[in-house]
């Protein structure tokens, strides 16, 4: 059985941070966006949070021979990737596109076998796994030996879309630039994405906790501790000492995370606080727009 602690979201949600906060303890070990392993690492040998590439971190050379010995026999990884990036779409969500049964079995066993191999080689008892697309729920669901927790992590559909539209730096020390996003766009996924992270939640009778993001940069050990006891997570002092005040927290544990955010490749002490720039620096005809769009039931 492993037991992983699913973050369902949009992107821009705070689920970088929110992981990075929660991989400080010893015995949770954060995937960052898992499902995009093969495509990140197998194929394109991207950066590791670590700074080096994927065939170059030793770490994941591990993760990735643990995980081909156990599907050796069964997938190959172009088929993997091909699987995931054809079925995790959101049309699937409509029942003249529902998954077939075999490709369903397939892609459950796939995740399991990745789960178990990162658990093999961190040795840690829980994976954070921040892929944030509720199309991965029901999937992972299905596999009896996955124990399955899911945070529902929401912030402000108008902060979100405000954050798809800056421009942000992807790899520190480059000129690679993170993709932006119309902020009509950005609602109607935002919309989308909540609605099926509350349909699969309640459908298939998940362990969900909701949580603020809002909430969470505003009284971040207050959320967390809230957040450990829910999830069933022991913690001790050692581990609140990462705290070295109610919002100033130290990031420098071991982590390995393949490309995306680039909060991922930064290891010091921060101080989380809530980003309202979007409330002064938004137009006002946006926030009708957005309010209005993210209001309408779908």
């Amino acid at each position: 059985m492993v037991s992983v602690i699913y973050i369902a979201s949009t992107g821009r949600s705070g689920s970088t941070l929110l992981e990075r906060v929660l991989s400080q303890h010893p015995q949770i070990w954060a995937g960052g966006e898992l499902y995009l392993t093969w495509y990140r690492g197998f194929m394109r040998n991207e950066i590791c949070s670590c700074m080096v590439p994927f065939n170059d971190c030793e770490y994941w050379q591990k993760i990735k021979a643990s995980f081909l010995r156990r599907v050796a026999q069964k997938y190959d990884i172009r088929y993997i990737n091909e699987l995931i990036y054809s079925h995790i779409r959101y049309r699937f969500f409509y029942p003249k596109f529902r998954i077939k049964d075999e490709i369903l079995k397939d892609l459950a066993d796939i995740f399991y076998n990745l789960y178990e191999s990162i658990l093999e080689v961190s040795g840690r008892n829980y994976i954070i796994d921040s892929s944030k697309t509720p199309l991965l729920l029901p999937i992972l669901a299905k596999h009896k030996k996955i124990n399955l927790k899911v945070i529902h992590l929401i912030r402000e559909c108008e902060a979100v879309a405000y954050s798809w539209e800056k421009r942000k730096i992807k790899i520190p020390g480059t000129n690679r630039f993170m993709p932006r996003y119309n902020f009509i766009k950005t609602a109607l996924v935002w919309k989308l994405t909540h609605k099926l992270i509350s349909k699969y939640s309640k459908d298939l009778n998940l362990k969900t906790y909701k949580l603020n993001y809002l909430d969470f940069v505003r009284k971040p050990k207050e959320s967390l501790l809230n957040l450990l006891n829910h999830l069933d997570i022991p913690y001790d002092d050692t581990f609140l000492k990462i705290f070295i005040s109610s919002n100033i927290v130290n990031l420098n544990s071991e982590y390995h995370i393949i490309s995306g955010n680039p909060i991922r490749f930064q290891k010091k002490i921060i101080k989380i606080t809530p980003d309202l720039d979007w409330i002064y620096k938004m137009p006002k005809w946006k926030k009708i727009i957005l309010k209005i769009i993210c209001k309408i039931p779908i």
